[in-house]
């Protein structure tokens, strides 16, 4: 992989993405924000007995459905 510079305010810009759609108040290293955008939940409908369903896409696009009892991180 090659090496790069970059300035500082591109990874407080990115943090401050990722905060903004999960809510948190995390202080992000560059080796964190890739987990953290996996990890943000984008859409929420209801399961078929009514339960909240959660579709995860992660950074590759990939999807993953998850129903449970509430929903409490939605961007």
């Amino acid at each position: 992989m090659a090496i790069v510079l970059t300035d500082s305010a591109n990874y407080a810009a990115i943090a401050r993405s990722i905060r903004a759609k999960n809510g948190a108040q995390t202080a992000y290293r560059p080796a964190e924000m890739a987990a953290a955008i996996d990890a943000i939940v984008i859409y929420a409908k209801r399961c078929p007995r009514s339960e909240p369903e959660t579709v995860y896409v992660n950074a590759a696009g990939a999807l993953s459905w998850d129903c449970a009892a509430s929903i409490t991180n939605l961007a």
